[in-house]
């Protein structure tokens, strides 16, 4: 099966992967799950059986497997002050690639600012990041994800190019559980944490960052305030109600 996730991480990533999903369906699934990368980058993993695909969208936000069929979870690759660029997968491993204005794609999410590409960044959706997308706009799910997130009124942590196994491994560190309320996996490869009240945002960012880093240098941690999404997700109430119930 495909996976509408990329990793410049080696061997290391896709063995961890490959375990984790295997322990997913554990009791129902007899055998070994590989993990590797199409010839474009995306993340394969064999068998392509549908016990696995249910185990992973039982524990993902966003569905990560590539579909013929909209929404799409697509990899935003660039991030520019005026457009985005996102690609996704199809289930044959054909990619699609779409420049969209960054002001239209932030407008979908209830920002009205001058700055939607500070704006996309500060709530998660910035280079590297997946997102829902439908009709070259962010999904109706995608828009519930975000209003769920600043219901929650808590500053965040988003977890880049980890398995879930390794941010267990972090987040249950003596050091680190007395920073976390929770988390989400939003895809395979793509993670929620949520701060406690009163805990400082960039000093916890800088906590995580040293603890990944004896992991891989190349897990990324970055700092999402809930401030940022407040006011849109006001807009998104305004305008969306039925969607948003």
């Amino acid at each position: 099966m495909i996976i509408a996730e990329k990793s410049d991480r080696g061997g290391d990533l896709l063995e961890k992967l490959g375990e984790w999903v295997r322990g997913l369906a554990e009791g129902v699934f007899e055998g070994e799950v590989e993990a590797g990368y199409s010839g474009e980058g995306w993340i394969v993993l064999e068998p392509d059986e549908e016990i696995l695909m249910s185990s992973i969208r039982l524990q993902t936000r966003i569905d990560p497997i590539a579909s013929d069929k909209p929404p799409h979870t697509a990899r935003i690759s660039k991030l520019w002050e005026d457009r985005i660029l996102i690609e996704y997968p199809s289930r044959g491993g054909r990619t699609f690639r779409k420049r969209i204005p960054a002001e239209r794609f932030a407008a979908a999410l209830g920002y009205g600012g001058d700055d939607p590409a500070g704006f996309l960044r500060g709530v998660g959706l910035g280079e590297g990041c997946p997102v829902s997308v439908a009709a070259d706009l962010p999904s109706s799910l995608q828009l519930r994800l975000l209003f769920e997130q600043a219901l929650k009124g808590l500053d965040r942590l988003l977890i880049l190019n980890a398995v879930a196994s390794e941010v267990d491994q972090i987040l249950s560190l003596e050091s680190v559980k007395a920073l976390i309320a929770g988390y989400e996996n939003l895809t395979l490869l793509t993670h929620l944490a949520y701060l406690r009240l009163g805990v400082g945002l960039e000093k916890a960012a800088e906590r995580l960052r040293r603890e990944f880093e004896a992991i891989s240098g190349k897990i990324v941690v970055r700092a999402l305030p809930w401030r940022i999404l407040a006011e849109a997700a006001r807009n998104l109430r305004m305008y969306f109600p039925s969607l948003l119930e």
